[in-house]
């Protein structure tokens, strides 16, 4: 259960890998790096940097895939929405 929390508190930064890059050149511009005291993740070296675009990349794939499932449920239930209004 902690594990899932811890998760989610990461994947809520990271929502579009977009996004992720954008807020990781900013701290690397100001001379400081990341790193998450929940999951094993620190940016200062090349791994972790790496590490980051890696759960950064899977994330946006989740996202994408739910966004895909939900298209093709509600395009499943339009026939039948269109059945019950006639």
């Amino acid at each position: 259960m902690q594990e899932k929390k811890q998760q989610k508190a990461l994947l809520k930064i990271i929502l579009v890998l977009k996004d992720l890059l954008v807020i990781m050149e900013r701290i690397d511009q100001t001379g400081a790096g990341f790193e998450s005291l929940m999951e094993s993740i620190n940016t200062t070296p090349p791994a972790g940097r790496m590490m980051m675009h890696m759960v950064g990349s899977f994330t946006e794939f989740e996202r994408e895939m739910i966004r895909e499932r939900t298209r093709e449920q509600v395009a499943d239930l339009v026939p039948l929405w269109d059945l019950t209004q006639k």
